[in-house]
């Protein structure tokens, strides 16, 4: 997408951007503008997901985003447990994180 050959000149490239610039890149891969279309970062990690790379997911994106792309991915609202965190109770979330099911849990962080 950069067109950088290895990492190190990504990162040499990526620091003389903005904010918005860098917004604007990522955005292109959060969400596309049609809203039926899941887009390549959420599904990338929804597959992840299915496939039992990742059992925890932390994010700060309220939208309903990644819930479709775990649909799509083939995991229904009983296969993962969604908790927002400022929501519930703190002595709780340790008991519903450790929990073996649902194998998936998604934690939005409320700032």
């Amino acid at each position: 997408f950069f067109k950088c050959a290895d990492f190190d000149e990504f990162s040499r490239y990526i620091d003389t951007t903005t904010a918005a610039e860098r917004y604007r890149y990522l955005a292109e891969f959060r969400q596309t503008r049609r809203p039926s279309e899941i887009s390549p970062g959420y599904q990338s990690l929804a597959t992840l997901c299915a496939q039992n790379y990742f059992d925890l997911v932390l994010t700060t994106n309220m939208d309903p985003l990644l819930d479709d792309a775990l649909s799509a991915a083939r995991l229904w609202r009983r296969d993962y447990l969604l908790i927002v965190n400022g929501v519930i109770r703190p002595d709780r979330l340790s008991l519903l994180l450790g929990g073996q099911s649902p194998r998936v849990k998604i934690v939005k962080l409320v700032w």
